[in-house]
């Protein structure tokens, strides 16, 4: 597949969730899924370690010298 055909694709895609996000954001949290408690311990800190270290890469890549 061309990768012309393949980003048309892919971005169609991305429109729709982008659209639909606030509405299945809604729903989760209706329905208690995005609460500290529906998940386990290990997993709150194992997404936070992450998101962490994101943060940590994005600050040092932007102090890269170029």
């Amino acid at each position: 597949m061309p990768i012309r055909d393949t980003l048309k694709h892919y971005s169609t895609w991305a429109l729709a969730v982008l659209v639909a996000s606030p509405d299945l954001y809604q729903a989760a949290n209706s329905l208690g899924m995005l609460a500290d408690e529906a998940m386990p311990e290990a997993v709150k800190w194992s997404i936070r370690g992450v998101a962490g270290i994101g943060l940590i890469a994005k600050f040092i890549s932007q102090r890269k010298p170029n």
